[in-house]
Formats: structure tokens, C-alpha cells, sequence
């Protein structure tokens, strides 16, 4: 990974001279009045590093926390922040089939429930759309609760029937 030079501005008391660094990591130190340099080139140098500082400052600090994220080659998606973790093909693509399958089963599940008997209908529409137990069933329909669990024993397997029939 390319290292990022300067990262922060030199200080005033400093700015009399200036370091430059070479890619190799050798460091000349520049004075003005040597070698044709002057204070303004010495200035000149210094607001340039300045302006690459607030650069870094504008569009890397922000990021820089998840500098480590940008370094691995072995694992492309181990970073938290860029990896999309909703772009699994496969599941976009199931995704409507998927939708489109679960419509048609309610659907020939209604379909199954209508061709119940009316007491079947009342029964499995308050056990399992209200979650209402067979005592509490029983006592609004003024029956023994063996005869509310033989009339959902009755509508289960008529709906088990018609579902296996209707796929």
C-alpha cells in the first residue's frame, strides 16, 4: 500500500528550512540562500505541503479507520464498510419466484378453507387466525371439546387432502 507522506503541517517555528523526503526514504534538508533556494521557494514548498495535508485531512481521515480494511488481497470482502451484504444473486433472483410461490399457496390455502364444511370453517379460522384454544372454542359454539377437536382433526386432514391434490 502507498504511504501517505505528510499528514500534518510543519509548524511556524520550523518553516525557516524545509525537508524534503525522497521515495527511497533519504531526506535533504533545504535552507534558503543555498544553491539559488529563497525564503519564497521555502514558502512555496510549505503551502503545497499544506494544501496536501488539508487533502488528506478531506478525503482520507475520514476513511482512515478502516485503512486495514483496504489492505487485504487474500479476502476481498472482509471490509465491513464497502462489502454489500445484500448482493447475493441467487436471492434476488428467487426473490419474486420465491414471492410469487408463497401468493399461490395462500391462495389454494383459501381455496381449501372455502370448501370446508361451515363448522370446520369457524373452527380452523378461530384456532388458527385467533389463537383461540379448543376450551375457549368449545364453550362459544356450546360443545364438548371433543367435538371441537374432531371438527379441526376433520379440517386438517380435508385441508392436508385438497393442498397435496391442488400441488
Amino acid at each position: 500500500m502507498k504511504k501517505i507522506a505528510k499528514r500534518y503541517k510543519t509548524s511556524q517555528k520550523k518553516r525557516n528550512k524545509y525537508v524534503y523526503e525522497f521515495a527511497n526514504g533519504e531526506r535533504t534538508i533545504i535552507y534558503p540562500g543555498e544553491n539559488g533556494v529563497t525564503e519564497v521557494d521555502i514558502q512555496l514548498n510549505h503551502s503545497l505541503d499544506d494544501e496536501e495535508v488539508r487533502a488528506w485531512n478531506r478525503d482520507i481521515y475520514k476513511t482512515n479507520h478502516y485503512i486495514e480494511d483496504f489492505e487485504s488481497v487474500v479476502e476481498p470482502d472482509c471490509n465491513s464498510i464497502l462489502k454489500d451484504a445484500h448482493s447475493d444473486p441467487l436471492r434476488i433472483l428467487l426473490k419474486d419466484e420465491v414471492e410469487v410461490e408463497i401468493e399461490n399457496l395462500k391462495e389454494l390455502l383459501n381455496q381449501q378453507v372455502e370448501n370446508l364444511t361451515d363448522k370446520q370453517q369457524v373452527v380452523v379460522k378461530k384456532s388458527f387466525f385467533e389463537g383461540k384454544t379448543n376450551v375457549e372454542i368449545a364453550k362459544e359454539e356450546n360443545v364438548s371439546e371433543a367435538a371441537i377437536r374432531k371438527r379441526l382433526k376433520g379440517a386438517l386432514q380435508a385441508l392436508r387432502k385438497g393442498l397435496q391434490k391442488g400441488s
